[in-house]
């Protein structure tokens, strides 16, 4: 994921790259709950850092959960969002 960590200047939006084809991506912060579910077309998936597009996240660790289209393969990482 990058850029990560996010600064205060920064406009744009996260990508997440190196993904399978189809992936499922969830962005939950750390209580668990759930700020960004979607699924990759291609190799990665961009996250606008809101919360389903309603409002900006507040500066914080957020984790990335993935798994692969067929569910088989899944991977954690972590992104620092600093407001």
């Amino acid at each position: 994921a990058f850029p990560n960590p996010v600064r205060p200047q920064y406009e744009g939006k996260v990508t997440i790259t190196n993904l399978v084809d189809e992936s499922r991506v969830k962005i939950t912060d750390v209580a668990g709950n759930l700020v960004f579910d979607d699924v990759s077309e291609g190799g990665s998936i961009q996250w606008d850092l809101s919360v389903f597009g309603r409002r900006k996240v507040a500066s914080g660790v957020y984790l990335v959960l993935l798994s692969g289209g067929d569910g088989q393969q899944t991977e954690v990482c972590k992104i620092m969002v600093v407001r």
